[in-house]
């Protein structure tokens, strides 16, 4: 009951409080530099990084929009060793596959053409089997449904589908089936954005670019202003991404290209301009999967007989990724800021305080914490005050009356002393030149005459007269 009742006080005490800042300077060197070397730091970091880095000062927005891809191209390859395929020339339809992509594009730089596929029986490509029972009947292979017999010339399966089977062999290609132009095409970037918030449209074919220009001119990092060209060499890309490697126009490989805007629209709009990065994307290199590839047919009926041109394509596919942002100045957003970093400048002296309190030496804790904290009770202290002062009141008026009281009774005493001096037997001659204290001295009186003294008539000794 007691603990209880010692609970409920201490909480209504600590909830009838009322705190006021103390300042207790601390002359230190070494805690006076870390002090401000943790201001210095957070201003710093709040004016250098949050305001000027990170533009703290501006809302943001990020732009949308899309790519739309414009290739151009020409090679010539020649299969002499297959005469029904013969020579050909491959421009644009043919090496884009499929021609419309979202985001990105496929660039033919290799092809193995297996031409006039019919639906028939034929040996496969793959496999290995000794006897008839190795291709059970009925099963599907990768290349169509085995017919349950070997072949003895390839010792393969025999199998039901499109004939002649091709070839798995990516890279046993006849001289001349790669497109050996293929890193003097050119890739035209078509990109518009959005800024929704502040109402702000762009486009990297900037307002100064003629159509001549966009004809002959061809993306250059280090040019002024060719580095705004949207014209690409295919090698150009590879070489930016940091590919220099000839193996990748044999077995395909994919590459990003990320035109970012970066646009401050407290300044003109001119100065928004489309900056271009490079990466290569591929991350099998050096294993089965590395490079990339697709495979398509080109379906037609000959004699009677659907046939097909199956053509599997190995390239350079290369995506296309839009970012950024832009800004604009908000005082909200400014205001805002400058609320966290005031709170953040706190920072110093909480650092500080952990380090007095926690890391100093135990005398330093102890002086600090003396100094730090002073309980007043202002009500308690207005009470006793008023108590003291009745009580030296009633001091004081006390010492008065014994004082008057004294010195009464003093006045009395010596007036008594005075009269039996002056009724004393010891003689008038003797007895009249005495004077009481506090009294003047008489003139002296000659025989019979009478003088006062003391309120006490002097006569002669045959006449005493008691005035």
């Amino acid at each position: 009951m007691c603990s209880l009742r010692s609970f409920f006080s201490r909480m209504l005490a600590g909830f009838f409080e009322y705190r006021l800042q103390k300042v207790v300077v601390i002359r230190s060197v070494k805690f006076g530099l870390f002090y401000r070397s943790v201001q210095l730091s957070v201003i710093v970091y709040f004016l250098f990084y949050i305001i000027w880095h990170k533009k703290g000062y501006q809302v943001m927005e990020t732009p949308e929009g899309g790519v739309v891809f414009k290739v151009k191209g020409l090679d010539f390859v020649n299969r002499s060793g297959d005469p029904d395929y013969g020579a050909r020339v491959w421009d644009s339809a043919d090496y884009i596959i499929p021609p419309i992509m979202n985001g990105a594009i496929f660039i033919t730089t290799n092809a193995r053409v297996t031409d006039k596929q019919a639906m028939s029986e034929c040996p496969e490509s793959v496999g290995h089997c000794h006897q008839d029972g190795d291709c059970p009947a009925g099963s599907i292979s990768s290349q169509g449904r085995r017919t349950g017999r070997c072949s003895p010339d390839t010792r393969t399966c025999i199998s039901y589908g499109w004939c002649p089977a091709p070839s798995q062999d990516a890279f046993n290609l006849p001289v001349g089936s790669v497109l050996t132009r293929a890193r003097n095409f050119t890739v035209q970037l078509k990109n518009s954005v959005d800024f929704r918030a502040f109402d702000k449209k762009r486009r990297n074919i900037l307002d100064w670019m003629t159509s001549e220009y966009l004809n002959t001119c061809l993306y250059d990092k280090a040019h002024p202003n060719l580095t705004y060209c949207p014209v690409f060499r295919l090698g150009d890309i590879l070489a930016y991404s940091g590919t220099t490697s000839e193996e990748v126009y044999k077995i395909g490989g994919a590459f990003g290209i990320d035109i970012s805007w970066q646009c401050n629209f407290d300044l003109p709009e001119e100065h928004c301009l489309p900056k271009y990065h490079f990466r290569e994307l591929d991350i099998g290199k050096g294993t089965d999967i590395e490079g990339f590839s697709v495979q398509y047919a080109y379906n037609y009926r000959s004699e009677g007989q659907d046939r097909r041109m199956l053509v599997h394509a190995y390239g350079i596919k290369i995506f296309v990724t839009v970012s950024g942002e832009g800004g604009r100045f908000d005082f909200y957003r400014l205001s805002m800021n400058l609320g966290s970093g005031l709170a953040l400048f706190g920072l110093s002296s909480m650092l500080c305080d952990v380090i007095l309190l926690r890391i100093a030496s135990q005398k330093q804790r102890a002086s600090l914490q003396r100094a730090r904290v002073d309980y007043c009770d202002v009500g308690r202290r207005r009470r006793r005050s008023a108590g003291a002062l009745r009580r030296k009141t009633r001091e004081t008026g006390t010492s008065r009356k014994k004082k008057t009281k004294m010195s009464s009774r003093r006045t009395t005493r010596q007036r008594r002393r005075s009269w039996r001096w002056s009724t004393s037997r010891a003689g008038p001659a003797r007895m009249s030149t005495r004077r009481a204290p506090g009294r003047r001295r008489a003139a002296p009186a000659a025989d019979g005459a009478t003088g006062s003294r003391g309120g006490v008539d002097i006569v002669s000794d045959a006449n005493v007269t008691v005035s």
